[in-house]
């Protein structure tokens, strides 16, 4: 009884032994019932990495600005903490946190950070992200999965289920995903090679690159960006385009089942590269608008533009 009495009793001072700033550290905590694990640090470099241990292990050096370091367990949440001053930012006098966190397989990751670096890596668990100006890199997340940066870009890899990733002037660049995938940006460009069945992007002025698979719902909606997009659209399956200024190119596969429906409001054009359908221009105005039906039109295409270019083609 005295043996499990001292183990518990190190661990909870492993929680609360003083640190200092720029201290190394290299803390341990068990991870029984443990489901999810929140993790707040202001400014540096944190690595998340799930594996088979069952503790959360954090190595590595605290920021130069660092007031208290909190390593605790609150019922079924695990708390990683670094305090610093609530005037410091990403731009003050020196360095920011750099920590390794190692943590089991399946435990849901929370992060809120200004400027920090963040990469998470086979947790094979949820996450919810949140940053400013810091980037995020992360693979292997599964179920429910948002991350949110202002100015940072996102790297993301392997992610399954429910997939929202959201910047306003960063990058998003999705490889390999699955499942329901929406991707937002202001002015940076989304590039997204997925197997997501339904996908949902929207930018205002970023351009878009996606080559996806066999989709049964894709909404795109832009205001002066590029999008070029190719994938399968599967039966009874549904796109919607819409698009102020931006130019839309669609590669469809061969012999694709849809009825495309098609139309501009002030001069933009269509180019149909899949059968001889030519667009109709209005007798009065710059509208224009192409209609016309493939096979037994089991799917639907809807594009709307004012005065964006828009070409069909068949994919190789």
């Amino acid at each position: 009884m005295n043996i499990v009495k001292n183990i518990t009793l190190g661990l909870v001072m492993a929680a609360v032994l003083p640190v200092s700033a720029g201290e190394k550290i290299d803390q341990s905590l068990s991870a029984s019932g443990v489901s999810q694990i929140e993790i707040e640090n202001v400014r540096g470099d944190i690595k998340v990495t799930g594996g088979s241990s069952d503790k959360v292990t954090v190595t590595g050096e605290l920021d130069d600005q660092t007031e208290d370091f909190i390593f605790k367990q609150q019922g079924s949440q695990l708390l990683i903490k670094v305090k610093v001053p609530r005037h410091l930012d990403g731009n003050d006098r020196g360095n920011g946190s750099k920590l390794d966190i190692n943590i089991p397989q399946g435990i849901k990751v929370i992060f809120n950070g200004v400027s920090t670096d963040l990469s998470v890596t086979n947790t094979n668990s949820s996450a919810e992200i949140r940053t400013v100006s810091g980037d995020v890199k992360v693979d292997q997340l599964v179920d429910y999965i948002e991350l949110t940066t202002v100015s940072g870009d996102v790297e993301s890899k392997d992610l399954s289920g429910k997939i929202n990733i959201s910047t306003v002037s960063g990058e998003i660049d999705d490889q390999s995903s699955q499942g329901r995938l929406q991707l937002k940006t202001v002015s940076g460009s989304i590039e997204t090679s997925s197997d997501a069945n339904e996908v949902f992007l929207n930018t205002v002025s970023g351009d878009v690159e996606a080559n996806l698979a066999k989709i049964d719902e894709l909404v795109v909606a832009t205001v002066s960006g590029d999008v070029d997009s190719q994938f399968e659209l599967n039966d009874d399956g549904n796109v919607k385009l819409s698009s102020v200024s931006g130019d839309y190119k669609l590669g469809l596969q061969e012999n694709v089942q849809a009825s495309f429906r098609l139309s501009s409001s002030a001069g933009g054009s269509f180019s149909n590269k899949i059968t001889h359908d030519k667009a109709q221009e209005a007798k009065y105005g710059p509208s224009a608008k192409l209609n016309f039906e493939t096979g037994n039109a089991s799917s639907s295409i809807r594009a709307t533009t004012v005065s964006g270019d828009v070409e069909l083609y068949t994919k190789k």
